[in-house]
């Protein structure tokens, strides 16, 4: 089974957050990495929603490191066969402040 993929206002914008990040601290060849290597791993989840671990707070909730600095969180809806993009997460930040 091949799953749509939703994106919530809140994943896109903090997809965005990241880019301009990149873009202030390296180039537009590293932000272009990143949104490939999104859209790879967007690929892997479509096809094999549970490949990521179980985020420890909440089981319904999954998340992949799409790089050293950047998680990305996601649910598995079954019941529409969807894939819901929560949030892209700085991993230098307080995950105390995490909020899903």
């Amino acid at each position: 089974m091949v799953y749509n993929v939703i994106w919530s206002e809140e994943a896109e914008s903090s997809f965005f957050l990241v880019i301009d990040d990149i873009l202030s601290r390296w180039s537009v060849r590293e932000a272009s990495n990143f949104i490939s290597r999104t859209e790879e791993v967007i690929s892997q989840i479509v096809i094999h929603p549970y490949i990521f671990k179980e985020y420890e707070k909440d089981i319904s909730i999954r998340h992949g490191i799409l790089h050293k600095n950047t998680t990305m969180f996601y649910r598995v809806e079954e019941n529409n066969s969807s894939i819901q993009i929560m949030l892209f997460w700085n991993s230098k930040r307080n995950p105390q402040s995490l909020k899903l």
